[in-house]
Order: C-alpha cells, then structure tokens, then sequence
C-alpha cells in the first residue's frame, strides 16, 4: 500500500519497521493524479527548502534567521525565529519561482515581539496580503484575496492568493523600511507556494526533486508510479496563445476558458473561422528520422465534440476521438491511437507513430464528425484544449508541464539495498 512518502523515501507500512524503507531518486520533478482525480506537480509545493529559511536559496535583506527555536504547529522545535536587524531598511526573506497564473501563498507565523506579517508577490505589482497575528484579522489585501486561520498556541496560516505573470515570495516583519532592535521578530514555519485557489495541507520540502509519486489514475486504490526518462518538447504546453504556437490554419486559441484537468481556469480553446475548409492551430520541433514519437493532449468537448490530432509531416500519422463518448474514431494507416478520461469530460489524446522526418509539425484540428477535419467553419465553435506534449517513445506517460523549452522528466529509480 504505497501511502507513506517522504522526499528520497518510500516507507515500508506492514510490517511498521524500517526494513522495508525504500530510497526514492529522480532528481526533477513530476506529475501525478491526486486523489481528487486532479494531475499536479509533484510535490505540489512550488518552494524549496521550505521550513528552512537559513538556506542559500532564500534571500535575506537585513534579516537574521535562528532555526529550530520554538515548537511548531506540527508540534516539533521546527519553527524559524526571523528577527530584523537594528538598522533602517526594509526587513525581509524572499525567493524567486517560477510560476504564473492563480497561485496561492502560504506561511505559518507567530508573533514574538512584532505581531504583522506580510506575505507578496512583488514580480508585478503588489499581489499579497498583510496579517495581524495578535488579533488574527486580514488587514490588506493588495490586489491578492488574503486568509487567516487559528491553528493554535499562538500560530495562524497566513494564505495569499494572486494571480500573478511571476513569484517573488516576500515575507517581511513588517512591511517598509523601519529600525529593528535585534531581538524582536517572528516565528515562521512551512512556507507554501502552490498553483491554484486553494491552500492545501503543508507539504515540507528540500529540494524538491526525489518525490514517490502516489498515483490516483485507477481511482481510490494508489499505485506507485515508476516511469522512464522522457521528454516533453512541445513549448508552452498549455499557453496556446503564445507565437509559438504559430502554424495556425482557420483557427485560433483563446484562453482561460475552462477548468482544466489540474483543476484551474486555464484550459484554452480551439476556435474555428468561417473558412470551407481545415481548422486547426500547430507547433513545429525538430526530431530524428526513424525514431517512434508520441503526440498527446487533453481535449474537453465544447460547440464541437471531435478530435482530429495529427502530425503533418506525412500521411497517416493521425487520428479522430470523440470527445462526447470518450471513443477513437478513424486511426492514420502510419499510427495507434489511445484516449483516457481524466474525468469532467476531459480525454486525453495520443497517437504514436514512427517518425521519416527531422521535423515534428504537431497539428490540433476540430472536426465537424468522425473522418471530416474540412468543413464551413461558423467563426465560433470550437474545443478545449490542455496540456500538449511530444515525446519520444511507443505511448504517453505522465504530463509534462512547459514553458519557453522542453523538459525533462528522469526516470525513476526506486531501490532498497542489504537485501
């Protein structure tokens, strides 16, 4: 039963000994299927170094840190004793992440000797919230939604959420420039940066990289999920507005119209012009001749309810889904084609073939029915979209999530040694 995970480690549940711990190795990060039925990052906390705020990775300005000085909210001498120095300055601990869209902020605080806490996002604008930890009241807001909650002995979760085109992740004791006395501060415990609206249970991290993933995709009985080395090398996966997505015939993107398969409002759609004719928006990468690659997306049916997914460096290389019953429909002489419900009518869609070409020209096309991709177009009809990938091998593994170049996920390695 593969429930009781750490960063590098995979814990044996029976027998409850250590005997059967197993060390975790993948050093990237990943994604899985929750048990919401959502994919996420694993870990899902954007931070490193979490609850270790003496660490290199956070920046300090005029901010001295002492570790391991009070009992946390998890009950253990965990908590960080943040205390801004005796001179004029702005007091603060930040970091850099990168990250976009609706994020959520979190930090657990306990006044000792200041009582406010700001947690910002400063990459555009003030996106945040400022909290009172005396009397436990949301005191500004900025452009951000702020929450407070009472978790006890003093200690309140400070939550922030912005949307944001970056994270800078600011905690300063208080805000603005002022002259510390060298002792008072803060207690701080288990920073979170998360994608979303929600700020979900703390999760401690280092670096990161080392996650088992648990992995829901069969329902409420978890699996371990063990894949290979793949890479996704589509760019901006889920941004299909970007100009990168330019090989674009009868079509175009609008985004942020969907709840997508991690739970945002940031599925895209596929939207047809009035053209008697192909639909479809698409992205070109370079590959290698001889080699199987797979194409896959995840696909919702909106005013149009089919599918035609291919790869427009030769014949055959394609396929119909339908999106309204979850079915394959034609299939490419030169492909195979799979589908997947990941549930609120969300299909993922893949077609594997063997590439002739140093070129992967990836195409999205609607589809008036099963076998017709060229048709009078009514200017706004069209499909979700989410979460393209390319990848080289013979099926789809876990997504992928990019930005502005490809990315590697490693392979996971799941040992246990004096056996």
């Amino acid at each position: 039963t593969p429930n009781s995970y750490n960063e590098g480690k995979l814990y044996d549940v029976v027998p409850n000994t250590t005997l059967g711990d197993m060390d975790v190795v993948r050093a990237t990060t990943a994604t899985r299927v929750n048990e919401q039925g959502l994919i996420e990052v694993v870990p899902r906390n954007l931070l490193t170094y979490s609850n270790d705020f003496s660490n290199a990775s956070w920046d300090k300005q005029e901010m001295n840190i002492t570790i391991n000085s009070a009992i946390a909210p998890d009950g253990t001498m965990t908590a960080n004793f943040v205390i801004p120095t005796a001179v004029t300055s702005t007091h603060q601990i930040s970091k850099n992440v990168s990250a976009s869209g609706v994020n959520t902020m979190s930090v657990f605080a306990k006044a000792n000797g200041y009582n406010t806490i700001h947690i910002l996002d400063f990459a555009n604008g003030f996106h945040g919230a400022s909290f009172n930890l005396s009397t436990g009241v949301v005191t500004n807001s900025g452009s951000g939604v702020g929450s407070i909650q009472n978790v006890g002995n003093g200690w309140y979760r400070c939550i922030a959420t912005a949307t944001t085109t970056g994270i800078r992740f600011y905690i300063p004791s208080p805000a603005g420039d002022f002259t510390g006395n060298g002792t008072s501060g803060i207690y701080i415990y288990g920073a979170q940066l998360e994608e979303g609206s929600t700020a979900t249970i703390y999760f401690p991290t280092t670096t990161r990289l080392n996650i088992p993933r648990i992995d829901y995709t069969n329902g409420s009985c978890p699996s371990l999920l063990v894949e290979p080395q793949r890479t996704n090398l589509q760019l901006y996966s889920e941004n299909f507005t970007n100009a990168a997505w330019a090989a674009n015939l009868n079509a175009s993107a609008s985004e942020n119209l969907s709840v997508s398969p991690n739970g945002i409002l940031s599925a895209d759609k596929i939207i047809e012009d009035t053209s008697n004719s192909q639909h479809f928006i698409g992205q070109t990468q370079s590959g290698l001749s001889g080699i199987s690659y797979t194409i896959s997306l995840f696909a919702k049916a909106a005013e149009r309810s089919f599918l035609f997914l291919f790869e427009d460096s030769g014949g055959g290389r394609n396929a119909y889904f339908d999106l309204s019953n979850g079915t394959i429909g034609n299939v490419g002489s030169s492909a195979t084609a799979s589908i997947e419900s990941f549930g609120n009518g969300w299909y993922r869609c893949s077609v594997t073939y063997t590439s002739t070409a140093t070129l992967i020209r990836y195409r999205v096309a609607t589809a008036l029915s099963n076998g017709v991709n060229s048709y009078l177009g009514d200017g706004t009809s069209g499909l979700f979209i989410w979460g393209a990938e390319i990848e080289a091998g013979s099926y789809a593994t876990s997504y992928i999530p990019t930005v502005a170049s490809s990315v590697t996920r490693n392979a996971d390695v799941i040992s246990k040694t004096g056996i």
